[in-house]
C-alpha cells in the first residue's frame, strides 16, 4: 500500500512538472540567418489588406511562437533579412519549420519563395497530401502556365508601352486562348 503511495505521490508530482499548452507552439530553425525577424499573417477579405497574426525574433537560426487560435488559418510567413516567405496552415498544435535561406528562389512577383518542410498539424499534414497529389497534374500543366505567363507579361508590358490597339487586342486574344485551353 504504501509503495503504491509513493507511485501516485511521485506520479502527480512529474505531471506537474510537465508543461502542457493547449494552443499552438510553431518552432523552427532557418538555416543561414543568425538574427532576424519572421512575421506571420494572413490576408483579410473584409479589409482588404494584409493583417500581422504573430512576429518573434530569430535568434542563432531559430524562434518559437506560442498561442492560441480560436480556428486554423492558412498564414503567409515571411523571414527578414532575405525577404524570403512561405505559408503554412497553423492551427491549436506543435508545428515545426525547417529551412535554408540558401534554397530560397525568386518568384515571378519579385519576391523569394523559402522551400521548408513542416511537421505537425493535422491540416498542413492534409494540406501536403494534397499538394504530393496535384504534383502531376502541374508537371502537365506546366507548358501552358509556362505560354500563359509570357502572354501576361508581353499585355502587362503592352499596356505600360501605351501600344497600338491593335497589338493590345492581339495580346488579349492570345491571353484569352491560353485561358480556355
Amino acid at each position: 500500500m504504501r509503495s503504491i503511495l509513493i507511485i501516485l505521490i511521485t506520479s502527480v508530482m512529474m505531471s506537474c512538472g510537465a508543461e502542457k499548452h493547449d494552443g499552438y507552439v510553431l518552432s523552427g530553425e532557418i538555416k543561414g540567418i543568425a538574427d532576424g525577424k519572421i512575421v506571420l499573417s494572413y490576408y483579410d477579405r473584409g479589409q482588404k489588406k494584409s493583417v500581422t497574426f504573430e512576429t518573434a525574433i530569430i535568434k542563432k537560426g531559430e524562434f518559437e511562437l506560442k498561442g492560441k487560435m480560436d480556428y486554423p488559418q492558412e498564414l503567409n510567413v515571411m523571414i527578414t533579412p532575405g525577404n524570403a516567405s512561405f505559408s503554412l496552415w497553423m492551427e491549436n498544435a506543435q508545428i515545426t519549420v525547417k529551412g535554408d535561406m540558401k534554397k530560397a528562389r525568386a518568384d515571378q512577383w519579385g519576391g523569394k519563395t523559402l522551400p521548408v518542410e513542416i511537421e505537425g498539424g493535422k491540416i498542413e499534414l492534409e494540406r501536403q497530401v494534397y499538394e504530393a497529389l496535384l504534383q502531376p497534374i502541374r508537371e502537365e500543366q506546366k507548358p501552358y502556365a509556362l505560354d500563359y505567363n509570357e502572354a501576361n507579361m508581353a499585355y502587362i508590358k503592352g499596356m505600360k508601352r501605351n501600344c497600338p490597339k491593335r497589338n493590345y487586342w492581339c495580346l488579349k486574344a492570345k491571353l484569352n486562348w491560353l485561358t480556355m485551353h
